[in-house]
């Protein structure tokens, strides 16, 4: 993939509203991954950029807005959006093509995935570091964010 500006949709929907990777504060000066529906606008949390690792097939993930980058941190559930360290592995994910244009966003290890938690997402619902278990809450897809902002793409399918 290019280092370019994407909006990252789930391919589990809430109520058939699509949902877009985002991130959240939580009030204390932590931020976190969660899931936004409709259609993402310019200056909200669903603005992402794939950094590329040289002589790698791995990435960073830089949230445009907060300027922080998704880490699989051992100590969280969630997956946290925080300054890059590059000497921390917990920032560095690997994309698995599950088909159709879907991906698991893993962790370098490979061994957790970005997960919307629970059975039926909606609009806020974390995402967490879970084992790939075949789900649509676990399948991603990059969109290019110019075409979601210029025709409100939906990410279903």
């Amino acid at each position: 993939m290019e280092h370019t500006s994407y909006c990252i949709a789930s391919r589990d929907t809430g109520g058939g509203v699509a949902l877009w990777l985002g991130g959240v504060d939580d009030g204390s000066g932590n931020y976190w991954c969660d899931v936004e529906a409709g259609v993402p606008h310019p200056g909200t949390m669903e603005f992402w950029t794939l950094v590329p690792l040289p002589g790698s097939d791995a990435y960073y993930l830089l949230n445009q807005t907060a300027n922080l980058f998704a880490c699989f941190a051992s100590d969280d559930k969630r997956v946290a959006l925080r300054p890059l360290d590059v000497h921390d592995p917990s920032f560095v994910i690997k994309l698995d093509d599950v088909g159709d244009g879907w991906v698991a966003i893993n962790n370098g290890a490979k061994d957790r995935v970005f997960d919307v938690e629970g059975g039926h997402p909606a609009p806020g619902t974390p995402v967490i570091q879970h084992p790939w278990g075949d789900g649509t809450n676990q399948m991603w897809k990059f969109v290019d964010s110019n075409i979601v902002i210029g025709e409100g793409v939906s990410a279903k399918g």
